[in-house]
C-alpha cells in the first residue's frame, strides 16, 4: 500500500490499483503477455508483486519485460525486454527499486537457461547492468 492505494498483481502479470479506503478499483494494467509463454513457467503464470517508487509502479511480466506504469493513470510509461525472448525465460518475481535502479531477476533454469539479475534506470528504463 502506498499513498492510500493498494497495488495487487494477478495471473499473467496483470496489475490492479485499489482505493485502500473503499476497495474501489482505480485501474487495471494488462501487459498482454502472449499465452504461449505460459509453457515456460514451471510454477504457473503467477506474479509475486510490484515495486512502487516516485509515482510509478514497476512490474516484471511473465514474458521477460520490465514495465513502468504511471501510479495515477495505470498507463505504461516504459517497458524493456530484460531476457532473450527466443529462450525459455520467465519473470514471476517482484522487482525492487534501489538508489534509482529497478532490479529484476528471471527464471527458467528448469528449461536449460541460466538466470541472472538486471538493473534498469527507474526513470528511463535504460539497462544499467
Amino acid at each position: 500500500m502506498v499513498d492510500g492505494r493498494i497495488y495487487l498483481t494477478a495471473s499473467w502479470s496483470v496489475v490492479h490499483a485499489l482505493d485502500a479506503a473503499t476497495g474501489e478499483e482505480l485501474w487495471t494494467f494488462d501487459p498482454e503477455v502472449p499465452r504461449e509463454v505460459g509453457r515456460w513457467a514451471c510454477c504457473d503464470v503467477v506474479n509475486r508483486g510490484v515495486a512502487v517508487w516516485k509515482g510509478r509502479v514497476y512490474v516484471g511480466a511473465l514474458d521477460g519485460r520490465l514495465i513502468a506504469v504511471d501510479a495515477e493513470t495505470g498507463e505504461a510509461v516504459w517497458e524493456v525486454q530484460t531476457t532473450d525472448p527466443e529462450k525459455p525465460y520467465t519473470i514471476t518475481g517482484a522487482p525492487r527499486v534501489v538508489e534509482g535502479k529497478v532490479i529484476i531477476g528471471n527464471g527458467g533454469a528448469e528449461y536449460g537457461v541460466r538466470g541472472y539479475v538486471s538493473a534498469c534506470d527507474a526513470e528511463t528504463g535504460e539497462e544499467v547492468w
